[in-house]
């Protein structure tokens, strides 16, 4: 009797994945496309928007072919992915409610998992992304180099949303043409050999740390006051010293003059920043 009712149990589950799987197979593009893509759309800022050209189901879960992050209000593409994947392994999914993903772009991957009970929260693994590939950024002719960018963090999803995430990115050369930094003078090519961040976000304050060695080595912190609803809003509260390598200094021109107002004591920068994202105030610290 016990044999049969185990027998039982075990064929009505293999029918049910089957079932569900067939399901899972033929769910037609053209309804789940515009499913995900509302859904991201809903968790993303206002000013901000995706466009998924395709999604398809595999035995291996979602695959994604090109996703694009669009600003709402001139339609302008700012973020590429070129192909991504939801990795749904009904263990995990069953054991851990967990979901694996990875998106490739500019020649670099981003890959974690995401976690949906009890609470939406994503990890993440940022690896070789060449960002100067971006044509938002490329466009700009402000990089001149091809630096590469690299980190991890994790947000949580929530009225009140907790995350960290720190980044690296190396060899990075910056012209300083007026054409290319909007500024009515030109500074020299500025050659930085790394930069390194942390950022940290509670509810709408994001903590920020940033530190640089090269031609300009310096180290950034303090507090922004996020407006999610208009983010060049949001307001700022930084602390900012550095220090200019002296032949790089030495070709700044007339510009080397002006620093002098925002040096202290010591020869170094030290300046704090105030305002908001649109209209920024420096004073000397």
């Amino acid at each position: 009797m016990l044999k049969r009712l185990l027998l039982l149990i075990l064929v009505s589950v293999c029918v049910l994945l089957i079932i569900l799987t067939s399901f899972w197979l033929n769910l037609n593009s053209n309804t789940i496309t515009p499913w995900l893509e509302n859904q991201l759309n809903s968790q993303l800022p206002r000013p901000y928007s995706t466009k998924i050209r395709n999604v398809e189901t595999r035995l291996s879960g979602l695959i994604i072919d090109r996703l694009d992050l669009h600003d709402s209000t001139t339609n302008q593409i700012l973020l590429t992915i070129n192909a991504a994947a939801l990795k749904i392994n009904p263990f995990d999914l069953i054991a851990f409610q967990q979901i694996g993903y990875y998106a490739e772009l500019y020649e670099g991957m981003i890959e974690g998992d995401l976690d949906i009970f009890p609470d939406k929260s994503i990890n993440m693994k940022i690896s070789d992304i060449q960002i100067n590939r971006n044509p938002y950024i490329r466009k700009t002719n402000l990089i001149v180099s091809n630096p590469q960018l690299n980190g991890e963090g994790s947000y949580l999803f929530a009225e009140k949303p907790i995350g960290q995430l720190t980044l690296s990115l190396d060899r990075l050369k910056l012209s300083g043409k007026s054409d290319h930094t909007g500024l009515p003078f030109e500074f020299p090519t500025t050659n930085i050999e790394w930069v390194k961040s942390g950022l940290s976000i509670d509810d709408d304050t994001l903590e920020l740390r940033v530190s640089s060695l090269g031609d300009f080595s310096a180290n950034l912190e303090g507090k922004l006051g996020l407006n999610w609803k208009a983010l060049s809003k949001s307001t700022l509260d930084l602390a900012l010293k550095g220090k200019l390598d002296s032949k790089y200094e030495s070709g700044l021109g007339f510009f080397k003059e002006i620093l002098v107002n925002y040096k202290n004591t010591a020869g170094q920068i030290s300046v704090k920043i105030k305002g908001n994202l649109n209209r920024p105030q420096v004073v000397r610290n």
